[in-house]
């Protein structure tokens, strides 16, 4: 289950569970529950840190009075922090001060604004090709130069209105350009009922249905535009404000007449919303089985990277032996976790490595052997024009070529 539908499914039992608190008022353990799903929906997706705030505090609103909320929010806070804690603890430790996660500061300071000087940058052994290496413990098999937010650490984000004001608006403009049918047939939706219904939020404290599901969608919305777009991150936050919008409208007593026309639009909408179910589940079985547009499929993919950890194994290497990729961002980097081999430094270019001079390849190697890193990785048909250096090519991979840089 890819971690985007995990939240996803994570944030519709969180919901459900507030709704059930709001109609059962004096129970304790649905607060319990909605900390504990809280808590692994942070594990999986870190922007549900920020917003289980939210959602613990609308499930308070939901109880009338003040004393049962209180308690209810205290159990809920002590269940999302006993499953989110330990995590928390972890990154804290590495970066040397609290953070329950970097990305948002990096995304804020790269995509808004921000201003000061890396305090953890990698070290340069190589300028050309320029080589780093990330001077850190990586208990990972993956690559640590993609912890972007540690590796950025000590420039901070500032907010900067006008700077903040076209970063909503150009990713308010992308968001209904990304589906421009579906935003169209949400508004279509609304202003028809206006003929024959009225809109009606219900109460503010304590939260209605539908009131929860606006916030929740607007909130969750808004957070991402602030910063960089996703779809797959916003997706669950308006898929609830459009039920929101859909659940707002009370039809008049005169519209009882036109029952098969509003029937007939709600079914328009149902099978709009089945045909891009339909579509998405078609695209991605497509996408495993078979790939597109240049791409491997899901399946292919997976063999490839058991073929690299294969041979890497075959080769005498794993057990935590260290790694350096050729420009990691051309592929996959799962065959590391299969090998059991950690990547700690990066050739950025490979035009820079193959185009790089003898001596200037063999210094690199040079420099990679003595940080005790014995395997480096490439992608590209080109690297076949150095297999004199001792590039070889692994079986069963598209164009993924490996070089030992140790004397075995």
């Amino acid at each position: 289950l890819a971690p985007d539908m995990l939240v996803l499914a994570l944030i519709l039992v969180a919901v459900g569970i507030i709704f059930w608190i709001k109609r059962n008022p004096k129970t304790r353990i649905g607060f319990l529950f909605l900390g504990l799903v809280l808590g692994l929906s942070y594990l999986v997706k870190t922007y549900m840190f920020p917003m289980s705030f939210l959602l613990i505090s609308l499930a308070a609103l939901s109880v009338s009075r003040w004393t049962s909320a209180l308690k209810g929010v205290t159990i809920a806070m002590v269940a999302l922090l006993l499953v989110s804690l330990p995590y928390i603890a972890l990154l804290s430790s590495d970066l040397g001060r609290f953070t329950y996660g970097g990305a948002g500061n990096y995304n804020y300071a790269v995509f808004v604004k921000g201003k000061g000087e890396p305090v953890n940058p990698p070290e340069l052994l190589s300028e050309r090709p320029e080589t780093v290496l990330f001077v850190v413990n990586p208990n990972s098999s993956f690559t640590p130069g993609w912890d972007l937010a540690k590796h950025h650490e000590g420039i901070t984000p500032q907010f900067h209105l006008s700077a903040q004001l076209i970063v909503l608006k150009n990713n308010l403009i992308a968001m209904v350009q990304d589906s421009p049918w579906f935003f169209g047939l949400v508004a279509l939706w609304n202003i028809v009922q206006f003929r024959w219904a009225s809109p009606r939020l219900g109460k503010i404290v304590p939260p209605s249905e539908v009131v929860t599901l606006l916030v929740l969608g607007t909130a969750g919305s808004i957070l991402f535009c602030l910063v960089v777009l996703e779809m797959r991150y916003v997706a669950p936050f308006l898929l609830l404000g459009f039920t929101g919008l859909t659940c707002l409208w009370r039809y008049k007593p005169s519209a009882v007449s036109a029952c098969k026309t509003i029937n007939r639009l709600g079914y328009l909408v149902s099978i709009s919303l089945l045909f891009l179910v339909a579509a998405s589940v078609i695209d991605q079985y497509h996408r495993a089985v078979h790939g597109e547009r240049g791409k491997p499929s899901y399946e292919s993919l997976l063999m490839e990277n058991q073929s690299i950890g294969h041979f890497i194994n075959q080769n005498g290497y794993g057990n935590g032996d260290r790694v350096a990729l050729i420009e990691s961002s051309l592929g996959s980097v799962y065959w590391a976790r299969l090998a059991n081999v950690k990547i700690v430094a990066q050739i950025l270019s490979s035009k820079d490595y193959l185009y790089a001079s003898n001596q200037e390849r063999a210094f690199l190697i040079n420099r990679l052997r003595d940080r005790s890193i014995k395997v480096l990785v490439g992608i590209g048909s080109e690297f076949d024009a150095l297999s004199r250096e001792g590039w070889t090519k692994i079986a069963n991979t598209r164009e993924h070529y490996i070089l030992f840089t140790d004397d075995r």
